[in-house]
């Protein structure tokens, strides 16, 4: 069956590293491709009833769209509903797990300046 990884988050493929997209493509559900239109921002005023309608809309998207499988991240009770959602529609959903190098260097002036670089590690399934 034919079909995709979709990018439901906020963090479009072309700024994911090779090694991530490499890992998604293996995980063998198709192609990566983002979600159009990308995952919704969720305002902070919405009530919870409004988040399971993003997250409804979202999912109907998505299995038009043709996934199989999903990276879901953003705002954590969105993620939560539609990660539900798409399960309900047979769609398996994934989050990636990193490590967190950080540097601190002086700066010209001598300030400490930190800097943390995410490193993907692997994909990991959403398990209810």
């Amino acid at each position: 069956m034919k079909g995709v990884f979709l990018n439901l988050s906020n963090h479009p493929i072309a700024q994911w590293s090779e090694a991530q997209r490499n890992g998604a493509r293996a995980l063998g559900f198709g192609e990566v491709a983002d979600a159009v239109p990308p995952l919704p921002m969720v305002p902070p005023e919405m009530d919870e009833a409004g988040v399971v309608a993003l997250a409804d809309e979202a999912a109907s998207r998505a299995v038009a769209q043709g996934a199989r499988a999903a990276f879901v991240a953003g705002e954590y009770t969105l993620v939560y509903a539609l990660v539900h959602k798409l399960c309900e529609r047979g769609v398996r959903c994934f989050a990636t797990t990193s490590a967190r190098d950080v540097v601190v260097t002086l700066d010209p002036t001598g300030a400490s300046v930190k800097q943390t670089v995410f490193r993907f590690v692997r994909w990991r399934e959403y398990r209810g």
